[in-house]
């Protein structure tokens, strides 16, 4: 399977589980105008469109919008390992769509399968843009 198959199929699960979700952060998450899902790939996408502007000659075996899955993927899953929230300092420091993709994850931790965190964790963007 190759990368953009294994993160589209992962998204959709990942997009399952939030509209199945009981979680009332979650539920909320999925209800705010300009805050969902597809905001937070069209922010990560892009981010990662800024960053490969400043590789310029280099190519890259996957498209801004799925290295943008890949990272978010991999922050959810992240996230889902903490044992409480992220500080308001993660906001501050990291990027906004990599903080928000690991609170989701917290958030979540309870709808995400097992095999699903299995998948995500191989989600590696270092490895996928070799």
């Amino acid at each position: 399977m190759n990368t953009k198959t294994f993160a589209n199929n992962l998204w959709k699960q990942l997009e399952e589980s939030m509209r199945t979700s009981t979680n009332e952060v979650v539920r909320d998450f999925m209800r705010w105008d300009g805050m969902h899902l597809e905001q937070l790939l069209k922010d990560e996408t892009a981010n990662e469109r800024q960053h490969r502007n400043g590789n310029v000659g280099r190519a890259y075996p996957i498209s801004a919008d799925t290295a943008a899955k890949v990272l978010i993927l991999h922050n959810i899953y992240q996230g889902s390992l903490k044992p409480s929230e992220p500080t308001a300092a993660t906001f501050i420091i990291w990027r906004h769509s990599a903080a928000l993709a690991q609170a989701l994850g917290f958030y979540l931790k309870a709808d995400l399968t097992p095999e699903w965190c299995a998948a995500a964790a191989r989600c590696d963007y270092s490895e996928m843009v070799k």
